[in-house]
């Protein structure tokens, strides 16, 4: 049986999600620790890998399109 596109981008969409977690986390404690910096590296963090997920539906989407 052969995986769909959806089905194998999974994994990765997974680690995407863990890793907005982890920033959206360290964003929290630069907001308790007073630590700009940390608010900041963590921002940039949670937008790149959002914008990763959005890649990610994208391709998916073309591929699904192309395979019909």
């Amino acid at each position: 049986m052969e995986k769909t596109p959806r089905q194998k981008l999974l994994p990765s969409l997974f680690i995407f999600i863990g890793m907005i977690t982890i920033g959206v986390n360290s964003i929290i404690k630069g907001i308790d620790q007073h630590e700009t910096w940390r608010i900041v590296l963590a921002s940039i963090s949670v937008v790149m890998f959002a914008i990763c997920i959005v890649l990610i539906f994208s391709y998916t989407k073309k591929q699904e399109k192309a395979s019909v």
